[in-house]
């Protein structure tokens, strides 16, 4: 993982693709349905 080659202990948050297709309310949907993970792994120590 390019993450571990560089020695950055990157978190990851997936959403479901394809992401170009989406209209704005399908984005404010996929951001608020990840939003509580995007926090944990903000707040998670390294």
């Amino acid at each position: 993982m390019q993450a571990e080659a560089l020695a950055f202990p990157a978190r990851r948050c997936f959403v479901p693709h394809p992401i170009q297709d989406r209209t704005d309310a399908e984005m404010v949907g996929l951001a608020e349905a990840a939003w509580e993970e995007i926090l944990r792994n903000l707040q998670a120590p390294e």
